[in-house]
């Protein structure tokens, strides 16, 4: 079976009652030759669970404070999740990066990487 790394895309930020998405959130995913679906994520130490904040937070930091040091986030820390993948995982846009017979070695890097960023915890 062939191997598959590739990109998913969910909306991360949309502006309230409009439909309009500002942000998305991007995944990592693998699927190794057992079938096996692995994922590499990160996203914000603070979660916002409702839109309207959310889209405050992000103007406030991405918008409003862009040009300063951006050591104040209102998301906090970047966090890095490896993980299985989920039901959620299956519903989203994606864009291929590599398929082949044995991508362990790329995705083994794409892991090591990611466990960088998250040993780093800073912006």
């Amino acid at each position: 079976m062939s191997e598959k790394i590739y990109v998913s895309y969910s909306v991360a930020v949309g502006i309230p009652y409009t439909g309009r998405e500002v942000a998305h959130h991007v995944v990592l995913n693998y699927i190794d030759d057992e079938g096996s679906h692995h994922v590499v994520e990160a996203g914000p130490e603070i979660k916002y669970n409702h839109t309207f904040p959310k889209f405050l937070a992000l103007l406030g930091t991405e918008g409003i404070n862009a040009h300063i040091d951006n050591q104040d986030s209102k998301f906090g820390q970047i966090e890095v999740y490896i993980r299985e993948a989920g039901p959620n995982d299956l519903d989203n846009p994606v864009e291929d990066i590599a398929q082949g017979a044995d991508l362990s070695s790329q995705w083994e890097a794409i892991v090591n990487y990611a466990y960088q960023v998250s040993r780093l915890r800073t912006y």
